[in-house]
């Protein structure tokens, strides 16, 4: 987790335990940007060319 965040959840809680919690949302959130990304990025791909 970026330091900030870190930071912040000690200062507001007070431990170090709270630190983990926020990482399935990110992981969720970066699987969901990659697969919409990905997929966006395959259908405006050029169509490969043939050999000939």
């Amino acid at each position: 987790m970026p330091p900030l965040l870190t930071g912040s959840l000690y200062d507001a809680y007070g431990s170090y335990a709270l630190v983990p919690a926020p990482l399935p949302v990110v992981a969720a959130t970066a699987l969901v940007l990659t697969a919409t990304g990905v997929r966006r990025a395959v259908s405006h791909r050029a169509p490969a060319v043939a050999p000939h």
